[in-house]
């Protein structure tokens, strides 16, 4: 049985959009602070 953990959205579009970006660019941030 599935839980129904996915069908009711947890946070907006936008909230969701700055995650993902926070994901995206969190090694390079990483990489950019190792080298200074």
């Amino acid at each position: 049985m599935m839980h129904k953990r996915y069908t009711k959205e947890q946070c907006t579009a936008a909230e969701a959009q700055r995650l993902a970006q926070e994901i995206a660019f969190g090694p390079v941030v990483f990489q950019v602070s190792r080298l200074m």
